[in-house]
């Protein structure tokens, strides 16, 4: 006889559905605030018919920063009750994050939502920290795949982030594809970045990619750009 779970599995064969599992880890430091997000990621696929599918996915993790107050000056640091409170208490803060996501596309098109911070949950540390990042983050993308020839694709695609009480956040990118294995691409993002990426297809199960955004305005002089690679 057949256990539910190996049912369950026949199942999803039958109906084409496709599941599946991974995770990253993010390390930032910016001035005085160092990051690192670390989070696993759960998604299936499924056949909606005509080469046209819908994927739903789950993610979650931990999240830890830490503020170094001997890097930070301020005229005065006696009154300021926030950096009082890191002085005499913790200068960090670890917290539970976790949110969902959904995508329907086909062969030349895609369009996905999802929703950071639906949980969000302090584990240890200095509460205080966490006032900036209570709310729900909202994220949309979506691209479309021009076939130029039998060997390369135009793919431009956008990029929106939205939070409540901070700017509109958007990317415009456009990539140039070779052969399904290799492309390049470059973008733009409206705090004045300008962002250069490629990447490699060995199969369908490894790709690898890289990215590199460096604004232009004049924060350059305190942040020398930040790299991404996947």
């Amino acid at each position: 006889s057949l256990s539910f779970k190996n049912l369950q599995r026949e199942v999803f064969k039958r109906q084409g559905v496709r599941l599946g599992v991974g995770g990253y880890d993010v390390g930032d430091s910016q001035g005085a605030l160092d990051q690192l997000k670390v989070k696993g990621n759960y998604a299936f696929q499924y056949p909606l018919g005509f080469n046209k599918y819908l994927s739903l996915g789950v993610t979650a993790g931990i999240n830890n920063f830490s503020i170094q107050t001997d890097e930070i000056s301020l005229r005065d640091p006696i009154n300021d009750p926030v950096y009082q409170s890191l002085r005499n208490g913790t200068a960090g803060l670890t917290f539970l994050e976790a949110g969902l996501g959904a995508a329907f596309y086909a062969d030349n098109y895609y369009i996905s939502y999802s929703a950071g911070r639906l949980v969000n949950t302090v584990i240890s540390g200095n509460e205080d920290l966490q006032e900036d990042a209570k709310s729900i983050v909202h994220y949309v993308m979506a691209g479309y795949r021009f076939e130029l020839s039998d060997k390369f694709a135009l793919m431009p695609s956008g990029f929106l982030k939205s939070e409540a009480n901070t700017p509109l956040s958007w990317d415009a990118n456009l990539k140039l594809r070779y052969l399904e294995r290799f492309w390049v691409g470059a973008g733009y993002r409206n705090d004045e970045s300008i962002i250069g990426m490629f990447g490699l297809s060995v199969n369908n199960m490894i790709n690898f990619s890289y990215s590199y955004d460096r604004r232009t305005s004049d924060i350059n002089t305190i942040n020398s750009g930040s790299q991404e690679i996947i």
